[in-house]
């Protein structure tokens, strides 16, 4: 063999091993697209509050989830009586029974989790119950006549504050029944003291005053009456002294 044909023999030889080469390195100018991550809904929201409430008692709810992505997170409330606001709900329920909510957690990227429900029973606000009314002494001087230490007591079973008040207008009678003007019965809203002002007319014996007092009860440090207990009637014969 010539020198020249070994040469042309060698160089096909090289040619053809640089083109495995080639190959087997992947010689392309293409290149693969990454796989878009799939985003993961937030966990089912925890709902942490009261199971019992009353009505016209607002009962308040924490809510939270977690998302994967650590995404921002947005809640919907629903459920008749409840009013959701950021990480946070309300029942202001009206009615006595069983009161549910359910809550749903969205991420940015509108993925939302199972829905979470919690079971609130109700009960009856209830009115307050008078407990005591006892009755005034009278002091005073010829016939000028006003009660001291005259108190009525009433409870609220489900703890409210209570205010007390005196309805209709008073009537105010002599021992004739002749009607007395000038004579007035007021009651303190928040101790129930009850004040009577007023003089027995000259040559009567007496006045009768008759007035209804009512207790309600007011969510605790507000003056939101919630219901009112029913009147109680009471009648008081004031003697001239």
């Amino acid at each position: 063999m010539t020198n020249n044909s070994f040469r042309n023999t060698m160089g096909l030889a090289s040619l053809s091993a640089l083109a495995l080469v080639m190959v087997a390195c992947g010689g392309s100018s293409s290149s693969s697209t990454p796989a878009t991550p799939t985003n993961a809904a937030p966990s089912a929201p925890v709902i942490v509050g009261p199971t019992t409430a009353i009505t016209l008692h607002p009962a308040f709810y924490a809510l939270s989830a977690v998302d994967p992505e650590g995404d921002p997170i947005t809640f919907t409330v629903t459920g008749t009586g409840f009013t959701g606001s950021g990480n946070s709900a309300t029942l202001n329920a009206t009615a006595a029974g069983a009161a549910t909510i359910t809550v749903v957690a969205k991420d940015s990227k509108n993925a939302s989790s199972a829905a979470s429900n919690l079971t609130v029973q109700v009960a009856a606000n209830r009115a307050p119950q008078f407990i005591s009314q006892p009755t005034g002494q009278l002091t005073g001087t010829s016939n000028t006549i006003a009660w001291t230490n005259f108190q009525v007591t009433a409870l609220d079973p489900d703890a409210d504050a209570v205010a007390y008040s005196i309805t209709g207008t008073p009537t105010f009678v002599d021992n004739t029944a002749a009607a007395v003007t000038g004579a007035t019965v007021a009651i303190n809203a928040t101790t129930g003291v009850v004040a009577f002002n007023g003089t027995v007319p000259s040559g009567k014996t007496s006045v009768t005053a008759t007035f209804t007092v009512q207790a309600v009860d007011k969510l605790p440090g507000t003056t939101t009456v919630l219901e009112a207990s029913a009147g109680t009637g009471k009648t008081y014969a004031i003697a001239a002294l």
